[in-house]
């Protein structure tokens, strides 16, 4: 079926076409969630995504002190599943990024997160003027 299982199951059908991936961690509700986002290499004018989010709740392990205190001690993991898709991921990026390529990702980011608060800002001062 897919030579990467991992991000086959994630329906990821074309894994050549993966740039890069950037993995941040999150806390919402008291629950600790990983986000992995998966850039693609997309021809200009494709009505595919640049982009895909997954969303992983980190895994939470308790465990108790030896101290005589009883205290307990909580940690949150990775998911496995997200290790997973991390080894397949870094399997089809094995290339190192030069400084040049660096600086281009560095740039790119910068430039759609402007792009999102632009569009974010726009929405919000639509809202203020129909009040």
């Amino acid at each position: 079926m897919h030579e990467y299982k991992t991000l086959g199951e994630m329906k990821i059908k074309n894994p050549r076409e993966i740039e890069r991936y950037s993995v941040q961690t999150i806390e919402r509700s008291g629950e600790h969630i990983d986000v992995l986002r998966i850039i693609y290499k997309r021809k200009k004018g494709s009505f595919l995504p640049e982009s895909k989010r997954f969303r992983f709740p980190q895994v939470k392990t308790t465990t108790m002190e030896d101290s005589g205190r009883r205290k307990i001690d909580i940690r949150w993991e990775e998911s496995p599943f997200l290790q997973k898709a991390i080894s397949e991921l870094d399997l089809i990026l094995s290339t190192e990024l030069s400084k040049k390529e660096s600086i281009k990702i560095i740039l790119d980011e910068m430039r759609r997160l402007e792009e999102d608060a632009r569009i974010r800002i726009d929405y919000i001062r639509s809202l203020v003027q129909s009040i």
